[in-house]
């Protein structure tokens, strides 16, 4: 059944824009669509997409377009994942914290540059390399099995007031299953590049 209501809602969209509606079925490949496809502005838009390095949305389709549609196998994702999390939430807080705090002070012990070290309210952690760029970094993590992101994370401006704007920074997020195994196998890699 959730596979067909993700067929059905990827394929029917809904974009509010100011007070009118467009309603409209485009079946094929994103890049099928007609150049330009609308020439229309938007009051809000939010998120930038491919192109992480600027605050507003890209000016070309179809990202320009993007903004707003409705995210049906999202929401239906995210009901179940509350539930999952009203189940289970304490534990996963406390085993994603202590990883995050655990990475973190194992990243600062080799001499890495970890930028987020004093906020405390996620586990999430951005470290740099010395001599090596964030890219790399990630490149070499991912041959180990390992996913993280490397670049600007769509949040461009954070970056500039991190200083990192120019290359970005290696992101580790910790989540609700992973292990001290997993923090030791990014840190034997980490160590080794």
């Amino acid at each position: 059944i959730i596979r067909s209501w993700c067929i059905m809602f990827n394929n029917i969209a809904t974009t509010t824009l100011a007070t009118f509606t467009i309603d409209y079925i485009f079946i094929g490949k994103k890049s099928d669509l007609p150049n330009p496809l609308y020439t229309v502005s938007f009051d809000k838009n939010g998120g930038t997409g491919t192109t992480s390095n600027e605050a507003n949305q890209p000016p070309f389709p179809p990202e320009r377009y993007e903004a707003g549609t409705l995210n049906m196998c999202g929401i239906i994702g995210l009901g179940a994942g509350i539930d999952f999390v009203s189940r289970y939430g304490e534990k996963i807080n406390e085993n994603e914290y202590e990883l995050t705090a655990d990475l973190r002070a194992d990243l600062a012990e080799y001499g890495i540059t970890v930028y987020d070290k004093e906020f405390n309210f996620t586990p999430v952690t951005s470290f740099n390399l010395s001599d090596v760029t964030p890219a790399e970094v990630d490149e070499r993590l991912r041959a180990a099995g390992i996913c993280v992101r490397s670049g600007l994370h769509c949040a461009s401006l954070a970056h500039r007031t991190l200083g990192t704007h120019e290359k970005g920074t290696v992101r580790v997020s910790i989540g609700a299953f992973n292990t001290r195994r997993d923090i030791n196998a990014l840190l034997r890699v980490v160590k080794n590049i």
